[in-house]
């Protein structure tokens, strides 16, 4: 005979399977954002809930693997990958020599 928790735990386990709207909504957001650089998913750990995880596509790619339960804090570790534009870049080379001493 049974206790009731285990079934508690699959009927919780279940439903964590199942993303919400708004949570599927972000992870096809950030899927397209990081296309060329990140394969990202979300994984079910038995014991733990879920997990979101970007995995570097390529070689050189930084940062090679995020894993955390935490989807906008996924989307900000990628988002400080993105490599600034070159006008961003020149824009700041400009302004510190400005304020180098002669």
């Amino acid at each position: 005979m049974h206790s009731g928790i285990p079934a508690l735990v699959i009927r919780d386990q279940r439903q964590q399977a199942l993303p919400d709207e708004k949570e599927l909504a972000e992870l096809v957001r950030l899927r397209d954002r990081f296309r060329s650089s990140h394969h990202i998913y979300r994984h079910l750990m038995p014991g733990r809930g879920v997990r979101y995880i970007a995995h570097g596509a390529g070689f050189g790619i930084r940062p090679h693997t995020v894993i955390t339960d935490d989807l906008s804090e996924l989307g900000n570790e990628l988002e400080k990958s993105v490599p600034k534009p070159l006008s961003y870049v020149r824009g700041r080379l400009s302004q510190n020599a400005w304020h180098r001493s002669p």
